[in-house]
C-alpha cells in the first residue's frame, strides 16, 4: 500500500513531436516524510476525561500557598507517524511529535488567603518528541518520549507586598508525558483505490517544574504543575495500490505515465510518484519501466503514439521500449483506419 503524496509539479510545456502538451499535476492528501506518515491531528471537544486538565501554583512549596484550577485544551498536534503494512492492514510503528499549538483558557488564581493574586493569561505550549522516532507496539506508547514545552502566555502576579509580570516565552517551563499514551487507526472510507483512515492520538501530560527560585535571586519560589489528557484526532489517505506507474493520477496508466518516468530515469533517491517512481522504493529506474509496462498491457490503460513519440529510454531497456512504442504505434493507426471506413 502506497501512502498518497502531498506534492504538485508546475505547468510545463512538453514537445512531443509537432505537439506541445502541457501537464499540470496537482496530489492531495498527506504530507510526505522520510520516516513516514505526517498527519495534523486537531484536538477534540473538552469532556471531563479529556482535554480538560488541572493547572496548578505553588509558592514557596507550601500547601497554604497553593491553587489549582481547571483548564481546557485546545489547538493541535502535528506528528509523524511511521506506518508498515500487515497484510492489508496499517499498523503504527513509532510516532514523532514535530510540533503544533496547545492552548489553554484563562486562569485566576489565589494563594495564600487571597494575599497573592496571579492570573494567567494566553497560556500555550508546543509538544514534541525529544528523542525520535519514539516507538509504539500495538497502538501504544510510552508517554514519557514526548513533551509539552509551555513557552506562551503570562503570569500576572499581585498582591499585599508584591507585583509582576512574568513571560513564559522568557521563562518557559516544560516536562513530559506520563504513563501510556495510545494511537489507534480506523477506516472511514474507500473510494476506488484510495483509503481514509481517522488516527486517535491520546497523551497523557503530567509534570512539575519550578518557574522562580529564590538561589536564581527571585523573591519566592514558584513552582508549576500542568496534568491533562490531551486527545486528538486526524486524517490522512493511502492507496490500496503496492506499484503504482499512474505518475500523473489521470485514473490511467497512459504514455503520459511514461514521460513522466523518461523525465526522472536516474533518479537514486528522494523520487516520488510524479517522478517515475512506482514502487515506492525513492529511486526512478528499470523496475517502475517494468512496472508501467505490465500495468499497461494488463488493461489498466492505453497509451497513445502521440504521447510516447520522441522518448528515449535508457540503454537498458531500450529494446522492451522500441517495441512497446512499435505495438502503440500501431495499434493507433489501426484506430484512425478503422475511423476512416
Amino acid at each position: 500500500m502506497r501512502m498518497l503524496r502531498d506534492t504538485s509539479m508546475g505547468i510545463m510545456p512538453i514537445s512531443v513531436g509537432c505537439v506541445w502538451m502541457t501537464l499540470a499535476i496537482f496530489r492531495w492528501g498527506i504530507v510526505p516524510m522520510a520516516s513516514g506518515t505526517m498527519v495534523d491531528f486537531v484536538l477534540s471537544p473538552a469532556t471531563e476525561s479529556t482535554n480538560q486538565g488541572e493547572i496548578s501554583l505553588i509558592i514557596n512549596e507550601s500547601n497554604l500557598l497553593r491553587d489549582t484550577k481547571t483548564t481546557t485544551a485546545s489547538g493541535n498536534i502535528l506528528a509523524d507517524l511511521g506506518i508498515r503494512m500487515d497484510g492489508s492492514h496499517p499498523v503504527v510503528d513509532t510516532l514523532t511529535i514535530q510540533g503544533g499549538s496547545v492552548d489553554f483558557t484563562d486562569l485566576h488564581f489565589r494563594l495564600g488567603f487571597n494575599t497573592v493574586i496571579i492570573d494567567g493569561e494566553g497560556m500555550g505550549g508546543t509538544p514534541s518528541t525529544p528523542f525520535p522516532p519514539a516507538s509504539v507496539t500495538n497502538g501504544t506508547f510510552n508517554a514519557a518520549e514526548h513533551e509539552m514545552l509551555m513557552d506562551r502566555g503570562k503570569f500576572v502576579v499581585s498582591g499585599l507586598l508584591y507585583n509582576d509580570t512574568f513571560d513564559l516565552a522568557d521563562m518557559p517551563v516544560s516536562g513530559p508525558g506520563l504513563g501510556m499514551g495510545s494511537i489507534g487507526l480506523t477506516e472511514v472510507s474507500r473510494i476506488g483505490q484510495v483509503v481514509t483512515y481517522e488516527a486517535k492520538l491520546a497523551l497523557p501530560i503530567d509534570f512539575e517544574q519550578r518557574m522562580l527560585n529564590i538561589d536564581d535571586n527571585d523573591p519566592v519560589n514558584l513552582d508549576v504543575a500542568v496534568s491533562a489528557a490531551i486527545e486528538a484526532i486526524g486524517r490522512f489517505q493511502m492507496s490500496l495500490s503496492g506499484d503504482d506507474a499512474d505518475f500523473d493520477e489521470s485514473g490511467i496508466v497512459d504514455g503520459v505515465d511514461l514521460l513522466h518516468w523518461q523525465r526522472g530515469f536516474g533518479i537514486a533517491k528522494g523520487a516520488m510518484a510524479a517522478h517515475g517512481d512506482a514502487n515506492g522504493d525513492g529511486a526512478v529506474d528499470d523496475a517502475d519501466y517494468q512496472i508501467w509496462t505490465q500495468q499497461l498491457s494488463g488493461g489498466s490503460g492505453s497509451a497513445t503514439a502521440v504521447a510516447t513519440a520522441n522518448l528515449v529510454p535508457e540503454p537498458c531497456c531500450s529494446g522492451a521500449a522500441l517495441s512497446l512504442l512499435l505495438f502503440l504505434a500501431t495499434r493507433h493507426a489501426g484506430r484512425k483506419c478503422n475511423a476512416r471506413r
